[in-house]
């Protein structure tokens, strides 16, 4: 019977490769490495020339940078010397300070810094994390409108009676937003000891009581040092301007 194969076979039926055929090792073959050697835990690309196949370390494929990546923050601005932690409500990463304790609850989280506040947004307190989104910008007062945050407004008595917190950082309120506390802006008004009041500038503080028509005055706290450092602790208690 012809064969039809390079192959031919023994007595017991073992495949011979025929004299002249293809290598019998993928590093034998024409368009690939030539050696494992330093390659361990590597894995097989198709080289940028698109001609061959190479060994890649496998840490290099995907994003390029920390930054780049979904669930980390958007910038080194502002973040020397802190560590990389999980944010308040367990979604990515933030950048934090080294000497900060913290206690997480399922709605609340309770922090503790035993350095300086002094960075924008630095705080300790009690954090509200388990819930609302919405955009924020670092130092807006902000209500509970039953959904979201949004920025709360003396000028009106629904954005401005309700449960009130204070932003803690720029983007999503889960990250957490201060219910009481102290945080460090980027300026208050007034001068160290003045009492603060809910403002009829949306998101903002002020040291003078609003005396509009129809306006709420609200305690939110008191300027601490005249420098930023606010403590914030939103009053039960308001009243409306007739």
């Amino acid at each position: 019977m012809p064969i039809n194969s390079p192959d031919v076979f023994d007595s017991i039926g073992d495949a011979i490769l025929a004299s002249g055929g293809g290598s019998s090792t993928f590093v034998g073959l024409n368009d690939t490495p030539a050696s494992y050697s330093g390659s361990g835990g590597y894995l097989v690309a198709v080289n940028s020339g698109t001609s061959a196949l190479e060994f890649i370390d496998p840490t290099t494929v995907g994003r390029s940078t920390f930054l780049g990546l979904n669930d980390t923050p958007s910038s080194y601005s502002g973040s020397a010397s802190k560590a990389v932690v999980v944010n308040g409500g367990g979604t990515g990463l933030i950048f934090g300070d080294t000497l900060k304790a913290s206690i997480i609850g399922q709605t609340l989280q309770y922090v503790l810094s035993q350095t300086a506040l002094s960075s924008t947004g630095d705080h300790e307190g009690e954090v509200i994390i388990s819930f609302g989104s919405g955009s924020q910008t670092v130092g807006d007062v902000l209500y509970w409108n039953g959904t979201n945050w949004a920025q709360a407004d003396a000028s009106a008595e629904a954005t401005a009676t309700g449960l009130l917190s204070i932003a803690t950082a720029t983007g999503n309120p889960l990250n957490g937003v201060l219910h009481q506390g102290f945080i460090q802006l980027a300026a208050a008004p007034g001068t160290a000891g003045d009492v603060l009041y809910l403002s009829e500038t949306a998101g903002g503080l002020t040291a003078t009581a609003p005396t509009t028509s129809g306006a709420i005055v609200r305690v939110m706290g008191y300027d601490v040092d005249g420098a930023g450092l606010v403590y914030f602790n939103p009053s039960s208690d308001w009243l409306e301007i007739v």
